[in-house]
């Protein structure tokens, strides 16, 4: 399950035992937490 919850400038998005953390507009950050979870199995909504 993923959990994404904007925290001030950051977008935490939380996994069991993986947590990614990036600046807003970081589109590498954010690419990097999309293909994790991809990679674990979550659907593209």
């Amino acid at each position: 399950m993923t959990v994404a919850s904007p925290i001030g400038a950051a977008d935490p998005v939380v996994f069991a035992g993986r947590v990614f953390t990036y600046p807003r507009g970081d589109d590498i950050g954010r690419q990097e937490a999309v293909t994790y979870a991809r990679d674990v199995g979550v659907p593209e909504a």
